[in-house]
């Protein structure tokens, strides 16, 4: 085997059998399997290089939204409990809103707040800060609206700023709405008040929100979804180079075992089956061979990627409840619609050069007619196909 094999493949597949076949070597093995590995690296690299996801403070690892999950994070002149009216969402697996929402009750009074201290001290200025502030409300009773709602962010104890919020965001009786504050100078059309000289974005340490009635009520009020978001970093970026390309390394080396494995045994299973005398190595060899069409589509994809523009994946369709991310959906969905029909047609074009390679296989290695040559190679290629959906693996 020389390197022009790798190419004859493609172009003189009969041919290039029969030179392999002649002289066999692992060698060739590794070679293929550097290529498959570095090609799908790539694939990663480029894809998780493009796709750019909001940032938020929390949800953090398994704790989900756990400023709402938990009362005794908050101090409030009503009663705080847990309540299990929380929001259903959840986004690769993840569920943003956690299992619990909170609940504020006070009896005959005009006014409800609640305060969380110690979050941060948080970023909320610059090109890396969190520009956003998401809070969802759903009021249970009084029936009637309050007068006024305040927004109260907090860099000490006695610095802050603070902002009236539209009554109607956050007053609606049995449903759950959503609430979201540009911070710093993002938007220019919301206009924060501050109090205290030491006031600075740059630090912020805590939150109130306050509730006012023009005279006493019963008030019952529940909040999920508490969130500072913003900044977007891409998915390469958030995981790391190194642990990414390490991770990569390591799953797509188990990835190529696996693969070329299951071809292998299945050409060395069908050959002896239809009549033939196959040797191991031979196969083992060939079959390494008959995965660079695939090498090839997995390399031309991640070139595909890396034209792609950034992908911005909004605080809207990772955290959204219904339809609430559709327009950014719309529009990643638009931006990859060429690169989706790419992939979906060049796996259909590997999986018939795959089985149309397995058959020149047969018929180059056991002279078997191309009739008996081909049924051999689209089986080959079938029943490898389920094993490795089974496994969960690229299909060759």
């Amino acid at each position: 085997m020389d390197l022009s094999d790798l190419g004859r493949i493609l172009y003189a597949p009969q041919k290039a059998i029969k030179r392999i076949a002649e002289k066999p070597t692992y060698v060739s093995v590794l070679i293929i399997a550097i290529l498959f590995i570095a090609a799908n690296v790539a694939q990663s690299f480029a894809l998780f290089s493009k796709l750019n996801v909001e940032q938020t403070f929390l949800p953090n690892g398994a704790d989900a939204d756990q400023w709402t999950a938990n009362s005794t994070l908050w101090m409030s002149n009503g009663i705080a409990t847990e309540s299990n009216d929380s929001l259903n969402n959840s986004y690769a697996d993840f569920t943003y809103y956690g299992n619990a929402s909170l609940q504020f009750a006070i009896n005959n009074s005009v006014q409800l707040w609640m305060e969380l201290r110690n979050i941060g001290p948080l970023n909320c200025t610059g090109p890396d800060g969190f520009s956003k502030f998401s809070l969802r409300t759903k009021q249970i009773e009084p029936q009637a609206g309050p007068s006024n709602v305040t927004v109260y962010l907090f860099s000490s104890q006695s610095d802050y700023f603070y902002l009236a919020v539209p009554v109607a965001n956050v007053s609606k009786l049995n449903t759950w709405s959503i609430l979201t504050l540009p911070l710093d100078s993002f938007d220019t059309t919301v206009s924060w008040n501050k109090s205290g000289t030491n006031a600075t974005w740059g630090i912020i340490t805590g939150m109130k929100i306050e509730f006012d009635w023009a005279t006493p009520q019963n008030v019952t009020l529940r909040f999920d979804g508490v969130f500072f978001h913003g900044p977007f970093k891409s998915l390469r970026e958030t995981i790391g180079t190194p642990a990414l390309a390490g991770t990569d390394v390591i799953s797509y080396s188990i990835v190529f075992v696996l693969v070329w494995g299951v071809l292998a045994v299945m050409l060395y299973i069908l050959a002896r089956g239809f009549g033939g005398k196959p040797v191991w190595k031979q196969l083992a060899v060939v079959a390494s061979f008959i995965l660079i069409p695939m090498v090839l589509q997995t390399a031309l994809v991640a070139v595909a990627y890396a034209a792609l523009p950034t992908l911005r994946y909004p605080f809207e369709l990772i955290a959204g409840v219904g339809n609430e991310g559709a327009t950014a959906k719309n529009l990643i969905n638009n931006q990859t619609l060429l690169v989706d029909l790419f992939q979906t047609y060049s796996e259909l074009a590997v999986y018939f050069w795959s089985s149309a390679l397995c058959a020149s296989g047969f018929h180059v290695l056991f002279e078997f007619k191309w009739g008996k040559s081909i049924a051999a190679g689209v089986l080959v290629y079938l029943i490898a196909r389920v094993i490795l959906s089974f496994l969960g693996l690229p299909l060759f």
